[in-house]
């Protein structure tokens, strides 16, 4: 049986002149390499021919070393290669209208669909170019193993930088949606300690894509858009792409349960990532070469969308060889051309990490007690936190409860005080690590009401008794 090399060999000279198969014969599963190492090595001619058939007959090799992109099966492959714009256009659900037998004119009526239209224009132009000198042939030429390895190498990293050119440009729409506000951002966060709260948000995500909806799509908030777009999303077509130090850290099991599928199925909807940035090239200005610049990231640590969501259509994509006579180098090109963005017609939630909650030591008071009137804008506590040198936000103090301590007192400043409105009879202050609180109120005689602040995990107590 013909190894794949031999094959290969074989193959090109059915496809090549009548000069080459008279040069290089046919080969059994017994013939020596150097049947055809020699004639090809030897004639300029005919080592040129070879080289450039050489590209077309690789694939199954090629395809073996090619990087395995996590999205390819999710993008979209249609391409318009006549147009340089292209459009993708979604229409809102018929509403109904009552009925009314005394109304027949309004057979004649035109009824006119709710159409929404989002443009796109062809944004990747790139070209993948690779070289094999001849020397590097004739080392390859050792053995079948030796030409499989090297040459296949050399041609599959052709294939796997359009894989990763790819990949890099969904990365760029997802960053460049989500910092244009374009993409709708959940308000639970996946920092440490909070998974129980994420998968909740999960789930809820997970069951409101089902159901026609305007929540998890920003088409109304784009820029010429003509109203809202109410989407919905096949339960089969949602995925999750998270990182991969975040999700696997997620209950496999709960997971399943989220999709209603089998642990097994379960890894086909999770694409896991490092983060969700891309990097970014810039032209070198002494070669002219396209050379790495940065990466650039986000704080997303998971997003779920609808497979739709990934509008990547390939416009153009052409193989080519050039054999070089004066270098003896043959040149193997890979042009490709497409179309890349997010349609803001999908359903998708973006989860972040939210910044990281202070860690404090301890906060002195620890409760404050003010028993006589105060007029707004009056100082009623300041609260020093350890350590010194900590990083409070408004975000690190919460209000855990608020309520007036006098029952059925309709005359009380604080008789609508709670939780919820606790902020506007108080103002906080933070500089470096020193709570300022004020009065928003003018309290009187009898007034009394206690509000309680998580500051950084720790408690603290004002009671106020004019």
């Amino acid at each position: 049986m013909l190894n794949s090399a031999q094959s290969i060999f074989n193959l090109i000279r059915v496809r090549a002149s009548k000069e080459y198969q008279d040069a290089v014969p046919a080969l059994s599963d017994k013939s020596p390499i150097g049947d055809v190492a020699t004639p090809i090595l030897t004639n300029p001619l005919i080592f040129k021919e070879f080289s450039i058939l050489l590209g077309a007959f690789l694939e199954y090799e090629v395809n073996k070393r090619v990087w395995d992109n996590p999205l390819a099966e999710l993008i979209r492959s249609n391409g318009r290669p006549l147009g340089e714009y292209t459009g993708e256009i979604a229409n809102n659900p018929v509403t109904p209208r009552p009925y009314n037998p005394n109304e027949p004119e309004k057979v004649l009526e035109y009824a006119m669909l709710d159409d929404k239209v989002a443009f796109y224009v062809r944004n990747v132009k790139e070209l993948f170019k690779v070289s094999i000198a001849r020397e590097d042939m004739m080392g390859a030429f050792a053995s079948y193993d030796n030409f499989n390895d090297y040459v296949s190498m050399k041609l599959a990293s052709l294939e796997s930088g359009r894989q990763i050119s790819m990949f890099n440009h969904v990365f760029e729409s997802i960053v460049a949606n989500y910092n244009a506000g374009a993409l709708v951002v959940s308000d639970v966060h996946t920092g440490a300690g909070n998974y129980a709260a994420w998968t909740v948000a999960a789930k809820n995500a997970i069951d409101g894509f089902a159901y026609p909806s305007t929540a998890y799509n920003k088409y109304g908030s784009l820029a010429g858009a003509n109203g809202d777009f109410k989407g919905w999303t096949n339960p089969d077509d949602i995925y999750i792409m998270a990182t991969a130090d975040w999700i696997n850290s997620a209950d496999v099991n709960f997971l399943a349960t989220l999709f209603n599928i089998d642990r097994a199925d379960l890894r086909k909807r999770i694409i896991k990532v490092i983060d969700f940035g891309y990097d970014a090239y810039k032209k070198d200005a002494e070669t002219g070469e396209t050379v790495f610049d940065k990466h650039v990231t986000t704080d997303i640590s998971a997003m779920i969308f609808d497979r739709r969501m990934l509008h990547f259509t390939n416009d153009l994509e052409i193989d080519d060889t050039f054999y070089n006579p004066e270098t003896l180098v043959t040149n193997y090109y890979k042009h490709w051309w497409a179309t890349y963005q997010l349609s803001p017609f999908a359903n998708c939630i973006v989860f972040t990490k939210g910044d990281e909650p202070a860690v404090v030591e301890s906060i002195e008071p620890e409760f404050t007690v003010i028993d006589t009137a105060v007029a707004i804008d009056d100082v009623i506590a300041e609260i020093t936190v350890t350590p010194e040198d900590i990083e409070l936000s408004a975000d690190d103090i919460t209000v855990s409860s608020a309520y007036s301590l006098i029952e059925d007192d309709d005359s009380s400043t604080f008789k609508d005080l709670t939780q919820a409105n606790a902020l506007d009879y108080i103002g906080i202050a933070i500089s470096d690590n020193v709570i300022t609180i004020t009065s928003k109120v003018a309290t009187a005689a009898g007034d009394s009401a206690s509000i309680s602040l998580l500051i950084g995990g720790k408690l603290f107590n004002l009671f106020i008794s004019a």
